[in-house]
């Protein structure tokens, strides 16, 4: 027995991929590629523009170099266009810039990074770390880090120290002065 093509069928398949691609393009044009999205707000979160910080709102768009402030007792949850999922403690301040690279400047936060978010890179001081394919907790505070690597392996180094950089595998914590060499 001959299965019959349907030629219409066909048509209708394309028809039906190209209005769910245009539907899509369409829904993320309002947001730039380096932009986060707040998917999570507990409490106190404010986005600390200038003159004076905003309350954040849920599911509100969060432009590169606007910093994210949790108060006492809050937490935030930001998702980036390249799927990095950032978790931010209570009492933390967190930036990023254009290329989406994160800037723990106090606090902790979890950060997930799937493979195919390319060059995920969290600063936490002067040292930096490589997150790509990793899921890691994170603290900086007084110039003091702490970086525990929960799946995956990531890359903690110090720009421009050529050589001084550690790879952390699952279950390893490293932590120290962040002015210091990594190897001390």
């Amino acid at each position: 027995m001959k299965r019959k093509q349907h030629p219409n069928l066909l048509a209708a398949a394309f028809f039906c991929a190209g209005l769910a691609s245009l539907f899509l393009a369409a829904n993320t044009q309002g947001a730039r590629k380096s932009d986060a999205q707040l998917t999570r707000i507990v409490q106190d979160v404010k986005l600390e523009v200038t003159p004076v910080p905003q309350t954040a709102l849920l599911n509100q768009s969060v432009p590169a170099g606007v910093p994210v402030r949790t108060g006492a007792n809050s937490w935030a949850e930001l998702s980036f266009s390249n799927l990095i999922i950032a978790r931010l403690a209570q009492q933390s301040l967190f930036g990023f810039d254009e290329r989406a690279q994160m800037d723990l400047r106090a606090g902790a936060m979890l950060v997930q990074a799937p493979r195919a978010a390319r060059r995920s890179r969290v600063k936490l001081g002067a040292i930096s770390a490589e997150v790509t394919g990793a899921t890691a907790v994170c603290e900086f505070r007084s110039g003091l880090y702490k970086f525990l690597v929960l799946q995956g392996t990531a890359r903690l180094y110090r720009p421009g120290h050529f050589g001084d950089s550690i790879l952390v595998h699952p279950g390893e914590m490293v932590f120290g002065r962040s002015d210091k060499a990594l190897s001390d």
